[in-house]
């Protein structure tokens, strides 16, 4: 990991760790990440990927997942379904942060440059705009708390 991806208050995990392991940051230095009773130089710490059980456990609530048939239209053979989950936040200001999974396929579209044909990603959304693909908790940590100044932080 890079510096400038953490802040205190990141959850980070440690190269060579089991995958239940993880920490909280708590002091950043030029060279070294302080975390519980760690400290690690930021090449040896691991990001840790997002999953269904770590958004459940910052606080958002599990939707139903919504599945539809393609209609033809907006690129979308009518042969495939699309899926789509979502995790939902309330803020403090009133709004939800909408964290959703979604699972689709687009026809080829002649004379683009790029053409998604399938996806498999999270993607966070307010207000029905989408962002950038976010991997990881530090990643989601980072925009929730730009977007709402709040932490986003595991709940007892």
């Amino acid at each position: 990991m890079k510096s400038n991806e953490l802040r205190i208050g990141n959850y980070v995990s440690d190269e060579g760790a089991s995958k239940s392991f993880y920490a909280r940051v708590e002091k950043l230095s030029t060279r070294r990440c302080y975390y519980g009773p760690y400290n690690s130089t930021y090449e040896k710490l691991e990001p840790i990927p997002i999953t269904e059980d770590w958004l459940l456990n910052l606080g958002f609530e599990k939707k139903e997942v919504t599945k539809w048939h393609g209609n033809g239209y907006d690129y979308q053979p009518e042969d495939v379904w699309t899926e789509q989950l979502d995790f939902v936040k309330d803020t403090n200001g009133g709004w939800d942060f909408i964290f959703r999974f979604e699972n689709w396929t687009y026809k080829e579209i002649p004379n683009l440059s790029t053409s998604i044909h399938y996806t498999d990603s999270w993607y966070p959304k307010i207000n029905e705009q989408v962002y950038a693909e976010i991997k990881y908790v530090h990643q989601l940590q980072n925009l929730y708390f730009a977007l709402t100044g709040e932490e986003l932080t595991l709940q007892p």
